[in-house]
């Protein structure tokens, strides 16, 4: 039973570091980029996700970790289905030039966004753990 429990711990592991790289993969246009920097993305998103599986090492850090990790996800989710592009430096500028229109889209989401979060983040928790 050791090695059965071991087995799903790993996997919840590789689930939860590779879910950036799902998303990604998801979202990028058909058309892309260069498929070398595509791969480099990918492999710079599951690194840092096992990265920050070394840092949940007690409950209360899983805890935290995913909160943030399930704000982020759910972020980048909600600002793709809004706007049909990842959040990143030009969209968070355009975002603050244009707050006046942004504002009631922002205030719609915010139930979504919340429950998102909440349920994400209970996922993310039962990986960690």
């Amino acid at each position: 039973m050791p090695r059965v429990v071991r087995a799903l711990r790993v996997l919840a592991g590789a689930a939860f570091a590779l879910q950036f790289v799902a998303l990604d993969v998801v979202t990028r246009d058909a058309d892309g980029g260069h498929p070398w920097r595509d791969l480099a993305v990918r492999l710079a998103s599951a690194l840092i996700g096992s990265a920050i599986l070394l840092v949940a090492t007690t409950r209360r850090r899983a805890a935290i970790v995913a909160v943030v990790t399930a704000i982020v996800f759910v972020v980048q989710v909600l600002v793709y289905r809004y706007y049909h592009a990842m959040l990143d430096v030009q969209v968070a500028a355009t975002a603050i030039h244009a707050f006046r229109d942004v504002r009631p889209v922002l205030v719609r989401a915010l139930p979504s966004l919340a429950l998102g979060v909440a349920a994400t983040a209970a996922v993310e928790l039962a990986l960690l753990e």
